[in-house]
């Protein structure tokens, strides 16, 4: 391959790339009013289970007490990330719903009367979405009532390294055609987090051999209640309005290639905590558990998208770093200013005493003591 052709292949890959990304926005704004929220709106098209959302925003020479809350919302109202009394902050968000998000600003009452923050957003997405599947069933089940199951709610609690409640959900594959996975073909399995007890923590997916045994019960499913661990699949890492994935690629296409009808998983906390999931009762379609059969296209552009999201944190963090330093430079000016006065206090006091004791002994002689 010629240079010439190589570069326009990498121009082509580059439109390409581009043509799945959202238009980045980018601009400086002021905030006036303490009690109003400003919002900003942006409409995406999340294509697929590899959507990543990116923000970040900077009061722009703060002074000490000036902060802001912020929060980004999604179509449905859901909190997907929110700062308190912050004056910079940036993130990378992993979202599944199409429509208008809001990234709402609220200055603090004790806050400078104007300040100036900058705020710059932008949204990838790789691939598309051929196929949903939603799920068949779901359950929850707990130890602490071996005959009792739950088949609206999804939640995971793990105490002292052991489960005592397991999310399960089940997908029907009939229907499905082998013929649809191909090499460029991923299988996602995704879940919207709702609640987690602590900020950020580890799940895991097991398959659940040979399906679920009705009526779901802790004593029905004992025997892979006691055997998950040899069957995970995958661990993520869960938080608070954010999305759980897992790439279930492998065994799909081979659940299909072997003529299975169905598949289920199970879903628990790998560290002593709690997580809840969105199910499908009380919950809009975009936050119900899917598996979404995605073509990828070429494998660059992923790596394209990732090594974005990583430059985006980057600047995250070089920001933070740059406005820390800021803050320290100006402390440490302050902190000369106020030595600075304070020596000139000094020394003017010191040269007054000089002057008086002066007077004062001048006076004395004088006065023939």
């Amino acid at each position: 391959m010629t240079s010439r052709s190589a570069m326009l292949h990498v121009l082509v890959l580059l439109v390409a790339f581009m043509a799945s990304a959202h238009a980045a926005s980018s601009f400086i704004f002021d905030m006036d009013t303490a009690v109003e929220e400003e919002c900003f709106l942006e409409n995406l098209d999340a294509r697929s289970s590899q959507n990543k959302l990116l923000f970040r925003f900077e009061i722009l020479e703060p002074t000490t007490y000036d902060a802001v809350d912020v929060a980004i919302r999604s179509p449905t109202g859901r909190i997907v990330e929110s700062w308190n009394k912050t004056t910079r902050a940036h993130t990378s968000q992993a979202v599944r719903e199409s429509g208008v998000y809001h990234f709402c600003f609220s200055k603090l009452p004790a806050s400078s009367r104007r300040i100036t923050v900058s705020y710059a957003f932008d949204f990838l997405s790789v691939g598309s979405r051929i196929m949903t599947s939603y799920p068949a069933s779901i359950t929850t089940i707990e130890k602490s009532d071996p005959t009792k199951s739950t088949y609206s709610d999804m939640i995971a609690e793990t105490t002292a390294g052991k489960p005592t409640k397991m999310a399960f959900v089940e997908f029907s594959l009939a229907g499905v055609s082998k013929g649809l996975v191909g090499e460029k073909t991923r299988i996602m399995l995704s879940f919207s987090v709702e609640y987690t007890s602590q900020l950020s923590m580890d799940m895991t997916l097991s398959h659940v051999k040979g399906g679920l045994k009705h009526p779901m019960s802790w004593e029905s499913m004992e025997h892979h209640v006691e055997s998950f661990q040899a069957s995970i699949l995958q661990g993520a890492r869960a938080e608070t309005g954010g999305i759980l994935s897992f790439d279930v690629t492998d065994l799909v296409s081979d659940t299909l290639r072997t003529g299975g009808q169905s598949l289920a998983f199970s879903v628990q906390c790998d560290e002593d905590a709690s997580a809840r999931l969105s199910g499908m009762v009380g919950s809009p379609v975009d936050h119900w558990p899917i598996i979404t059969y995605e073509e990828i296209g070429l494998h660059v552009m992923v790596e394209i998208a990732a090594f974005k999201t990583r430059v985006w944190d980057l600047k995250g963090q070089l920001s933070s770093i740059l406005q820390n330093e800021r803050s320290s430079r100006n402390v440490a000016e302050s902190a000369n200013s106020s030595v600075f006065s304070m020596n000139i206090i000094v020394n003017v006091v010191l040269v007054a005493m000089g002057v008086a004791q002066v007077f004062y002994v001048r006076k004395l002689l004088g006065s023939g003591y």
